[in-house]
C-alpha cells in the first residue's frame, strides 16, 4: 500500500492504470473514503524521473484547472527521488486503446475529439506551455461510456516559454534552424 502525504492509499496490490518511460498510475482513494478515487502517479526513483516529476508539477501549477487538462490535486515532493503526483482519474483509458478497439471514429465523434484536443492546445499556447509529448497516448478519456470528452495528461517534458506576451509560442531553437519555405532548384546539367 502506497500513502502519499499519509492523505491517500491503495490496495495492498494497486491497480496499474497506465505505466510510461519514468512513471507508473495507480487508482488511489482519501484514506479512509474510498469514494472519490484518484490517479496517483508514482515516479521513477532515477534523476530522469524526478527532473520529469519536477517539471510536471511545474506545468500543471501554471496551467491550473481546465476541463481538457488533467487536474492536479496533490502532490508528494519532499524526497527528490520518490515522487508522487495525485491526479484527477480518467477512466475512459487511452484515446489510442479506445481508436484500436473501435477500429475508428465516425466523422462526427472525431470532429468533437478533434475539437477538444484543440481547446487544450490552445489553453495552454495561450499560457506559454508546449506540451511536446502530445498523442494518442496521453489524451484520456473522462469516462468509458463517452468516446468525445478528453483530457490531455503527461507533461514530463513541455517546455515553458521563458518570456512570454500572449503570441503564439515558438521556441528559439525552432527559429534559429528555419529553413528557406522553398526548396532551392538544383542546378542541373545535361550532356548531350
Amino acid at each position: 500500500m502506497w500513502l502519499c502525504r499519509g492523505r491517500y492509499e491503495t490496495d495492498l496490490f494497486p491497480q496499474k492504470i497506465g505505466e510510461g518511460q519514468f512513471s507508473k498510475a495507480y487508482v488511489c482513494w482519501s484514506k479512509g473514503d474510498s469514494s472519490q478515487r484518484y490517479a496517483l502517479k508514482v515516479f521513477t526513483p532515477a534523476d530522469e524521473g524526478a527532473e520529469h516529476a519536477t517539471n510536471e508539477i511545474r506545468v500543471l501549477l501554471l496551467l491550473g484547472q481546465h476541463p481538457r487538462i488533467i487536474r492536479l490535486v496533490d502532490l508528494h515532493t519532499e524526497d527528490p527521488r520518490n515522487m508522487r503526483l495525485v491526479l484527477e482519474l480518467c477512466t475512459g483509458g487511452q484515446l489510442f486503446d479506445r481508436l484500436v478497439s473501435l477500429g475508428r471514429y465516425k466523422e462526427a465523434k472525431a470532429a468533437c475529439v478533434v475539437q477538444e484536443i484543440l481547446e487544450a492546445l490552445a489553453y495552454m499556447h495561450g499560457k506559454g506551455v508546449m506540451h511536446r509529448d502530445l498523442k494518442p497516448e496521453n489524451i484520456l478519456l473522462v469516462s468509458p461510456g463517452n468516446d468525445i470528452h478528453i483530457k490531455v495528461c503527461d507533461f514530463g517534458i513541455a517546455k515553458m516559454a521563458e518570456r512570454f506576451d500572449g503570441s503564439v509560442v515558438m521556441p528559439a531553437r525552432v527559429i534559429q534552424s528555419r529553413l528557406p519555405l522553398q526548396p532551392r532548384p538544383r542546378s542541373t546539367s545535361f550532356k548531350g
